[in-house]
């Protein structure tokens, strides 16, 4: 089925709700404690229409705001899409960065939060906040349908408020234009042609709006989607067999290792296929780096692609390695519309068709200043180089530079990179500022002995001359997001992580300190 191209004139948005939704193609949902759900696009957009009437039910309007703080789930899907028919404007938390948040109906100038009661509880605006558990109970009722034609929406509207991670121990809040989702919505297109025969399987937090992206391609493009969390994403690729599953890297590692474990003495390759499925298309992966080691099992033993990308809350989706221009160790060319730079201290610049947004909604004083240009463009704040072929080489953070107590300055990633290459190390981070020597803290691999973690890295670190890492921390425990040392897409939280080992930090430097 061939699926004709969106008139330039009109955005995504005001074609998702001025065609009938496929009948043939699902929605899967599966969720802890309930049986998984199979939904038809077609049944889908009756749900979505009953809750749009809801919400006009409740007094929302256009431009209204409302949040939604929940875990993966059906309800979700239904908000954020009756939230796009109506014109409101989403503001989506991430559970494991606002939980414990008790004012965001006052702080985000919410009209209505709805809310996951499974994961959070805010005890304050208790009069705007509504159990997101109604939202599937309001879908099925009969009422009077709005039936005004959707919202029609300009480039720059802003359709969603996006929130960083919180890396950094700050939040900050970003409105998404409309434009931007559309170009980052078509140059994906382009490169991978989703369509009919395609399962796409989301896991990561719907929070983060590159997931929600499959939900309108799903529509748009005629294809099904699965959605769960990571908990129970094995369980949805055994039973589902995608073609094309999104993560981070840190899942990919725990999937090279059941496969590695499930073909025990025998091959890899055949244990992918009965792990993944025979249908599998591609591995997406990107906001964090990618494993090498786990890039080649994929790719070499496998024989499965996985292609890396980049992009930040900033910018969307920046570059991607795709079937047609694959570098492995790259992030990609820049997809369609952006453009990439590399400024004179070494600093990524990114620029687009499409501005995600020119400043912060929600941030400290100063910080649009420092990340939005006054040319258009978006200083990332990561280090990279471009080869002579137009790939993208991310070298990690500019905060990532180490200054050692002598002045001399050290980028950590190289060294973390070597050292993540090691078959006894499965967690590292590189650190050792105001300190004499650098150090590195080490989740070693099942099963191996913590002295041999330590020779091993300092080993594998030593080519690096006096950047070499003097002393290795081992830790048993690793780096969780449970534990908050890590952020929902697998990036680590270095300050956090700093100062939950502090102890054996102190106790690791002793004198040198």
């Amino acid at each position: 089925m061939t699926i004709k191209a969106w008139p330039q004139e009109t955005a995504f948005l005001n074609a998702l709700f001025k065609r009938r939704w496929s009948a043939e193609h699902k929605l899967s949902i599966y969720r802890f404690g309930a049986e998984a759900e199979a939904i038809p696009l077609s049944d889908l957009q009756g749900m979505v229409e009953g809750v749009a009437a809801w919400l006009t039910s409740l007094g929302l309007q256009r431009h209204d705001r409302i949040g939604i703080l929940s875990s993966n789930r059906l309800e979700y899907v239904l908000l954020d899409l009756a939230a796009l028919r109506l014109g409101l404007v989403t503001a989506c938390f991430d559970p494991a960065s606002f939980a414990q948040e008790t004012d965001l109906v006052e702080k985000y100038g919410l009209k209505q939060l709805f809310l996951d009661t499974r994961v959070a509880s805010p005890r304050s605006g208790a009069d705007h906040v509504l159990p997101i558990e109604r939202v599937l109970e309001e879908a099925g009722k009969e009422r009077d349908r709005d039936s005004a034609e959707p919202v029609t929406y300009a480039p720059e509207d802003i359709s969603t408020i996006k929130f960083t991670s919180g890396s950094t121990g700050i939040a900050k809040g970003l409105g998404a234009t409309v434009g931007s989702i559309e170009q980052s919505l078509r140059s994906t297109q382009k490169l991978f042609s989703h369509g009919p025969g395609d399962t796409l399987l989301v896991f990561l937090p719907l929070s983060l709006l590159q997931q929600r992206y499959w939900v309108y391609s799903a529509i748009l493009y005629w294809h099904d989607i699965v959605i769960t969390d990571s908990r129970l994403a094995l369980e949805a690729i055994q039973r589902e067999h995608p073609t094309v599953i999104m993560g981070v890297p840190a899942f990919f590692d725990t999937l090279k290792e059941y496969i590695e474990m499930s073909a025990g003495a025998g091959s890899p390759r055949a244990s992918a296929i009965d792990v993944l499925g025979d249908r599998l298309r591609y591995l997406w992966t990107g906001s964090a780096a990618a494993r090498p080691d786990t890039l080649e099992f994929f790719e070499v033993t496998c024989g499965v692609p996985i292609f890396e990308g980049y992009g930040l809350n900033e910018t969307c989706i920046t570059t991607k390695n795709h079937p047609g221009a694959h570098k492995r160790g790259s992030v990609g060319k820049p997809l369609d519309g952006v453009r990439v730079e590399i400024d004179a201290e070494g600093q990524i610049r990114v620029s687009r068709d499409h501005p995600v947004n020119t400043r912060y909604l929600f941030a400290p004083d100063g910080a649009s200043e420092k990340v939005f240009m006054a040319d258009g463009s978006v200083a990332t704040g990561d280090l990279g180089y471009i080869d002579d072929e137009g790939f993208l080489y991310v070298m990690g953070r500019a905060d990532d530079v180490v200054v050692l107590a002598n002045g001399k300055t050290i980028s950590v990633r190289p060294l973390e990179e070597a050292i993540l290459r090691l078959p006894e190390v499965k967690q590292a981070m590189v650190f050792g500022t105001g300190r004499p020597v650098l150090a590195s803290l080490v989740c070693p691999a099942p099963g191996t002995n913590p002295d041999a973690v330590k020779r091993a890295v300092q080993q594998a670190t030593r080519g690096f001359g006096s950047e070499a890492v003097e002393l290795v921390i081992p830790v048993a425990d690793g780096f969780s997001e449970g534990a908050g040392l890590l952020t929902s897409q697998g990036k680590l939280r270095r300050r956090a992580i700093t100062e939950h080992y502090h102890q054996a930090i102190q106790e690791a430097y002793g004198d040198q300190s």
